[in-house]
């Protein structure tokens, strides 16, 4: 996916600086993401991909939701949960 494809139908907020924004496939399957804390150039962030899922769990039975996996050099991965019902809408 190429930056000047990539256009947010959602954004998650994080923190008061900013999340992430989310764009759904076309297939509605998955979703596209980058994480924007108003950086000045937004053409270095990496553009991740992952699949939606629906969750088993009781109290969220069949909400959608993907799966960030980060790691670093020496790090642990570490898996973070975001689900869609968390994000709100970007009109354009």
């Amino acid at each position: 996916m190429l930056h000047n494809e990539f256009t947010p139908h959602a954004f998650i907020a994080l923190s008061n600086l900013g999340g992430i924004e989310i764009m759904l496939h076309k297939s509605g399957d998955g979703v596209y993401y980058r994480f924007n804390y108003g950086q000045d150039n937004l053409q270095d962030e990496e553009i991740f991909e992952a699949e939606i899922l629906h969750s088993e769990e009781e109290e969220r039975e069949g909400e959608a939701y993907f799966i960030h996996q980060s790691s670093g050099e020496g790090k642990p991965n570490v898996y973070s949960v975001y689900y869609l019902s968390e994000a709100m809408r970007i009109n354009s």
